[in-house]
C-alpha cells in the first residue's frame, strides 16, 4: 500500500503544471468600456478575457447612474446605439408600446441599473469567445520590453479580499478598460495632468476656451471637474 502511494505521488508530481491561460484580448475593468471591447473584439473573432475586480459589470451605468447625456439621438451609433435599442426593447416587451415605462425611458437613455447589467451581462454572454471574470484584482504586469506580456491578478471574496491562489493571464493585446487606470500605472505608462495647448499638436480647439484673451489656447495642469467619474 505505501509502495502504490509513494507511486500515486511521484505521478502527481510528474504531470504537467496546467498553461496558464493565453487569450488574443485581455481586458482590465468592466465598465461599460470594457464590455464593450470585450464584445467588439469578440465579434471579430478574438478570444477574450474581461477581468472585473467587483462582482457586476457595467460600472457607473449598472451602478446608479440611470440618465444618459447625450444630444441628438440618431447621433449615437455603433454599440452605444445597440445597448440603448436594447434598452427601449425591455421596456416595450415588458410593459408595452403605450406604457409609462417605455415613455420615461426616453428611447432607451433612461434605465434602471439592474436592467442596464442584464443587458451589458447578454451581450457578453451572446459572446462564446469571452470569459468573464469577476472579482479578479489587478495583482502585478509582466512586461517583455516595452510591452505587456501578462498580468497577475488576485481572486477576491465576497469581501473583497484575496480569497484563492493568484492566477497569470496571459495575452497579445491588452485594454486598461478601469476607471482609475491600473494596468496602464502598473505598466508604467507615461501620462501627463493637464490639457495641451493648441500649438502644441496644431488643434484648433484645444487649450483655454474661456476666460482673458491673453489665455485663449494656451494649455495648463488642472484636472477637468468629474474627470475621476
Amino acid at each position: 500500500a505505501e509502495a502504490s502511494q509513494a507511486a500515486c505521488s511521484q505521478a502527481d508530481e510528474q504531470k504537467p503544471k496546467p498553461a496558464d491561460p493565453t487569450y488574443d484580448v485581455v481586458v482590465y475593468g468592466g465598465t461599460p468600456a470594457g464590455v464593450m471591447a470585450a464584445v467588439a473584439a469578440a465579434r471579430h473573432g478574438q478570444t477574450v478575457v474581461l477581468l472585473e475586480r467587483l462582482g457586476h459589470v457595467g460600472g457607473i451605468i449598472s451602478g446608479g447612474l440611470v440618465g444618459t447625456d447625450a444630444g441628438a439621438r440618431e447621433t449615437l451609433g455603433g454599440l452605444a446605439a445597440e445597448f440603448f435599442q436594447r434598452i427601449e426593447k425591455y421596456y416595450l416587451d415588458k410593459y408595452g408600446p403605450k406604457s409609462k415605462q417605455v415613455l420615461h425611458c426616453k428611447n432607451g437613455l433612461k434605465y434602471e441599473p439592474h436592467v442596464a447589467e442584464a443587458i451589458f451581462q447578454r451581450l457578453l454572454a451572446e459572446q462564446k469567445t469571452i470569459t468573464v471574470r469577476k472579482r479578479h484584482r489587478l495583482h502585478s504586469v509582466e512586461m517583455n520590453s516595452r510591452k505587456i506580456a501578462a498580468v497577475e491578478v488576485d481572486v477576491l471574496t465576497d469581501q473583497g479580499r484575496p480569497g484563492g491562489a493568484r492566477q497569470k493571464v496571459l495575452g497579445r493585446i491588452f485594454i486598461d478598460a478601469s476607471y482609475e487606470g491600473d494596468l496602464m500605472a502598473a505598466a508604467h505608462v507615461a501620462y501627463r495632468i493637464g490639457r495641451e495647448s493648441r500649438s502644441e499638436y496644431g488643434e484648433l480647439l484645444a487649450g483655454i476656451t474661456l476666460g482673458p484673451k491673453e489665455l485663449i489656447g494656451a494649455g495648463d495642469h488642472r484636472t477637468q471637474a468629474y474627470n475621476y467619474r
